[in-house]
């Protein structure tokens, strides 16, 4: 776990990506410091963003999407709490298929896309957009709404 405290300088547009260096006595380890031989190290970006930070949840799959209400594009931000076949799509209120954003295989983690309205051919309006992951263990489903305004 990684825990961050930003200043006021860190504001939305700016990013931090954490990277590990590549040195032989680099080891991930347990709460107990024992060392994980065969672990998997995901790294992401941390955006800054004027809604606050999603908490996330170990084993949890989490969604959201910022800014909601949104003008010109907006990010979907979600967390897989195991690898699995993804699928993403965007539907009208009446649940309607608008259009699929991801539809393959990720690994566990955090994963973003950007959804630019005018490249989709979105009016305004009120969408759903919908997760479904097919782990090995467990079959995950959430739905969020998003506004776009003009």
């Amino acid at each position: 776990t990684i825990h961050l405290k930003t200043t006021g300088s860190f504001t939305a547009g700016k990013s931090i990506r954490f990277t590990l260096a590549s040195n032989p006595l680099n080891e991930l380890a347990d709460g107990l410091y024992n060392v994980i031989g065969d672990a998997v190290l995901g790294v992401d970006v941390i955006d800054a963003s004027t809604i606050g930070i999603n908490n996330l949840v170990a084993g949890q799959l989490t969604l959201g999407n910022y800014p909601n209400p949104f003008r010109n594009t907006t990010t979907i931000v979600y967390n897989l709490p195991e690898a699995g076949y993804v699928n993403l799509v965007l539907t009208d209120v009446y649940g309607k298929q608008v259009c699929a954003l991801v539809n393959t295989d990720q690994v566990a983690g955090i994963h973003s896309l950007i959804v630019d309205p005018n490249i989709r051919g979105l009016a305004p309006g009120v969408y759903l957009y919908k997760i479904v992951v097919e782990g090995p263990s467990n079959t995950y489903t959430k739905v969020n709404k998003m506004l776009f305004t003009r």
